[in-house]
């Protein structure tokens, strides 16, 4: 009994890319893969490069929500963290 398998699509970044999200343009996913495609020796395709953007989108939001609530308790160290129990520091 063999299986079918579907063609694989090669999806490079130079490829007419598959819309996941409209977040970001296909310029702008590109214009990501070029950048990162210089740390990596495996090729990059186009849902890498919307991962890549979506990550940093929720870096520097977690970012700006540590500093939005540092602001608000005055706390200019970010938001307070408790010493872990049993640990010398």
């Amino acid at each position: 009994m063999t299986r079918s398998v579907p063609p694989y699509r090669d999806n490079r970044c130079s490829d007419q890319p598959v819309r996941h999200s409209r977040r970001f343009s296909d310029e702008i996913v590109e214009e990501a893969c070029r950048v990162f495609q210089k740390r990596t020796d495996r090729q990059l395709t186009h849902e890498d490069g919307r991962q890549i953007l979506e990550n940093l989108v929720g870096f520097f939001s977690t970012l700006h929500e540590w500093d939005h609530a540092s602001a608000k308790t005055g706390h200019e160290d970010g938001p307070a963290i408790s010493k872990i129990p049993g640990s010398d520091d």
